[in-house]
């Protein structure tokens, strides 16, 4: 029991957020509800005589219900009213999903994150299928007990039935959840006409069953599914949760990798403590108290092999020659057995950047062109891989690809599919297209790239008064046109970029480069929204084969919302009509 309390403590601070999502998903409720009335008012009301559902009728004018046209009109307003609240719901939902996850990464970064996201996430979702399928259900045997009934005693039989046949399907889930939802309804169409016949309910009443059943059986399938996952995730955080909490409790210090990584740099030199920052599959951040100049802390990371030369070409033979400031090296060490390698540097303190504040996105601009302008005659002198058009190309083809292959994810509803294939259709259209990207990147130089400015990597110092930028991070630095880092996003919530002041930006490259025009890097900065939008699609879609597949399907459409603006003012038209500047950017 204590080590359950420990597991689900983390979730205490973001009560408000979580019960706020899960009102939302109760809101899908009445909208499923609501769905299939039109078909019984227009049935049973507008063709036949019957008077209006006994819910609805206190609700509807005398004036209305006398009227079989203005029936017809509230049937046609509900069928058109009902999907877009449903749409409005589902847009508010990913939102509310997406303030969430970044809130709890931002409350975990100091730990290893012991309760994950998407157990919260499942639970809720859980929740709110059960409470659907029990309103369903009651309201069904308010219509006709015997429909519910059979729509019930259906259900176990078209489970082992699909289970038995999903071999002979082309996407296991997905269709052999359509055949069972075919077949409950056919089940209880048979049973309905019985009965109407019978006199004992109307042709609408059917109607309303059938679309009630339909709400029921995907309740079923999503409890179905989300118990499953509760069960595998409860049992993974409280295997990871104990560890966690004591491996920091080291009596020797120098056993930790960290620390001896260090040591082999600096024998002498040993921290006073250590402090875990972030624990990653393929990073690992800690804190080295009292170890660096004047006794500050030093940041020791462990990053994968194929990024850590990256990163140590930037810090060793880049940034020491430009004209901007940055934070103290102390050396890079290979593990020659191991995926993985160490980076020493000074801890970046400092005040976090903000995007929302125009004196923090001006300071950022002025540094941005400072490193851009003095790192054209020297980047070239380090290995660093491709940071232009290619790139992001080869990251669009990527996505496309990990969507294909996780179309038949059972997690993901028939609009998640909907969204996923709108997705891969746009860009498929842009992949065709590319060379039209590549000619507005042609008058740019090539320079260092830090390929992941936002603001998570920036902080501000205040030396002598005067605001000082330092960066780090640049695991996804490369050569190429700086376009990625000008991007500018839209939605606050996305926070993939630190959305630099452009016209700062502009004022600071002109002396160095004078053929660059105002417009041109303005529409620079365009590409690189699509370029970082490009990449984030990429990121998402590895979350498409696991059970938070719908958490992520959400956060692509924000990205390619991001994508469609900043194409849309690129002037961007489909099917290779050539691209027309926007008028904003030829000011």
């Amino acid at each position: 029991m204590s080590l359950t309390m420990r597991v689900l403590a983390p979730v205490r601070p973001y009560w408000t957020h979580v019960g706020a999502l899960l009102l939302l998903g109760l809101v899908s409720i009445p909208l499923a509800l609501l769905a299939p009335l039109p078909l019984k008012i227009a049935v049973d009301s507008v063709i036949g005589s019957h008077p209006l559902p006994r819910p609805l009728d206190p609700l509807v004018p005398d004036v209305v219900t006398r009227s079989p046209g203005a029936l017809l009109a509230l049937a046609i307003g509900l069928l058109v009213a009902v999907p877009l609240l449903q749409q409005l719901q589902g847009l508010a939902t990913a939102l509310l999903r997406a303030r969430l996850k970044e809130n709890w990464a931002a409350g975990i970064q100091h730990d290893p994150p012991v309760v994950p996201y998407a157990l919260t996430e499942s639970l809720v979702r859980f929740i709110s299928a059960s409470a659907t399928l029990i309103v369903i259900l009651y309201v069904m045997a308010r219509i006709d007990g015997r429909l519910a009934l059979v729509a019930l005693a259906i259900w176990p039989g078209l489970v082992v039935t699909a289970q038995a046949i999903r071999r002979c399907l082309r996407h296991p889930s997905r269709e052999a959840k359509r055949l069972a939802i075919a077949a409950g309804t056919a089940g209880v169409l048979l049973v309905g006409i019985h009965h109407v016949r019978s006199g004992l309910i109307t042709l609408g009443d059917v109607l309303l069953a059938m679309g009630y059943m339909s709400s029921a059986y995907e309740s079923l399938w999503t409890i179905g599914r989300k118990a499953a996952s509760l069960q595998l995730q409860l049992a993974s955080t409280r295997q990871s949760a104990a560890p966690s909490m004591v491996s920091v409790r080291r009596s020797n210090p120098k056993r930790h990798p960290a620390v001896h990584a260090w040591c082999q740099l600096y024998p002498h030199d040993e921290p006073r403590g250590i402090t875990p920052l972030r624990i990653g599959r393929q990073r690992r951040v800690y804190r080295l108290e009292g170890v660096g100049r004047a006794g500050t802390a030093v940041i020791a990371k462990q990053c994968p092999k194929a990024d850590a030369p990256i990163e140590h070409t930037v810090y060793e033979e880049i940034l020491p020659r430009v004209t901007v400031p940055s934070l103290r090296y102390y050396g890079f060490l290979e593990e020659p057995d191991s995926e993985h390698h160490w980076l020493f540097l000074e801890e970046a303190t400092g005040v976090k950047y903000s995007r929302l504040l125009d004196a923090h996105r001006a300071q950022a601009a002025r540094w941005l062109g400072l490193l851009h302008t003095s790192a054209t005659v020297v980047a070239h002198q380090g290995p660093l891989p491709d940071a232009g058009p290619g790139r992001y190309l080869a990251r669009l083809r990527a996505a496309r690809e990990s969507m294909q292959q996780h179309l038949d994810n059972p997690v993901l509803s028939r609009n998640d599919i909907v969204v996923i294939e709108g997705i891969r259709a746009r860009l498929a259209d842009l992949a065709e297209h590319w060379s039209r990207v590549e000619e507005l990147c042609h008058d740019v130089p090539h320079t260092l790239v830090h390929g992941d400015f936002n603001g998570k990597n920036i902080r501000l110092r205040s030396t002598t008064g005067d605001p000082t930028v330092v960066v780090f991070d640049w695991a996804d630095a490369g050569w190429g046109v700086p376009a990625v880092d000008l991007a500018q996003m839209t939605v606050p919530a996305s926070k993939l970029s630190a959305n630099p002041d452009l016209p700062t930006y502009c004022s600071t490259v002109s002396e160095r480069w004078p053929d660059v025009s105002t417009a041109a890097l303005r529409r620079l900065a365009h590409c690189g929204t699509v370029f970082r939008a490009l990449a984030a699609l990429s990121w998402e879609t590895d979350s498409l084969g696991h059970e938070w597949a719908s958490t992520s399907v959400g956060y692509m459409r924000m990205f390619e919302a991001e994508m469609a603006h900043a194409l849309d003012a690129l002037g961007w038209t489909p099917r290779g009509r050539p691209i027309t500047p926007h008028p904003v950017l030829a000011e």
